[in-house]
């Protein structure tokens, strides 16, 4: 059985390379893995991955781990509601739902499943208010022998 390990790192670059591959998401917004202080809406951020062993998915050749991991969307601070949000999410939910990401170190393409997707509004320190979007994703992989 191959080693157990934290595919955390492989697994944002093959979003990141994903998301960035046509150009189509990097067009409209900046993604990040940590959001600078002076970062301008609207932007992307691919965080808080956390990983468990993946049982179900386990044999005596395999040991699958289920990675979850958020993205998060922020829409323009001037009160656009959340159409742009949703509009942010639902192109989050056409790259990544059902893709079978390549990632390096592990074998068989896994697929990417959306967990759950929600819009919630935040107040900023300057009154402004902002809608933000969080799409959290799990994905089994299988690290190679």
């Amino acid at each position: 059985m191959p080693t157990r390990k934290l595919g955390f790192s492989a697994l944002f670059k093959a979003v990141y390379t994903l998301f960035t591959a046509d150009g189509s998401l990097t067009s409209s917004y900046t993604i990040y893995n940590h959001v600078p202080k002076n970062a301008r809406h609207p932007y992307i951020v691919i965080k808080n991955p956390i990983g468990v062993p993946s049982p179900s998915f386990e044999n005596r050749d395999s040991a699958f781990e289920a990675n979850s991991f958020y993205v998060d969307v922020f829409g323009d601070d001037d009160n656009l509601g959340d159409k742009q949000v949703a509009e942010m999410m639902n192109n989050i939910v056409r790259e990544l739902d059902g893709t079978a990401l390549s990632i390096d170190d592990y074998s068989t393409p896994p697929l990417v499943r959306l967990e759950y997707a929600n819009i919630v509004r935040d107040e900023v320190e300057d009154g402004k208010i902002t809608y933000h979007g969080i799409t959290r994703w799990v994905v089994h992989m299988n690290p190679s022998a």
